[in-house]
């Protein structure tokens, strides 16, 4: 048997907001991708054929903090 404390905060008004339904999205439509094959590896001797290429990596590039004083 615990007394009930009355706080004093103000009472709220109850505002019922009607629920609106949400349309329902259209699914996105599924992504197609290409596919790319590499029918032979250039080996590098020939210069006359231009072959696939890949991107190389800039590991240089980073932003990083850098010291200040060499021990």
């Amino acid at each position: 048997p615990r007394k009930v404390v009355d706080l004093q905060l103000p009472q709220q008004k109850e505002v019922v907001q009607p629920i609106k339904p949400q349309p329902a999205e259209p699914e996105p439509s599924p992504r197609v991708f290409k596919e790319k094959t590499v029918s032979r590896i250039s080996t590098g001797d020939s210069d006359e054929e231009s072959g696939i290429t890949f991107k190389k990596r800039k590991f240089g590039n980073k932003n990083m903090r850098k010291r200040l004083d060499d021990d």
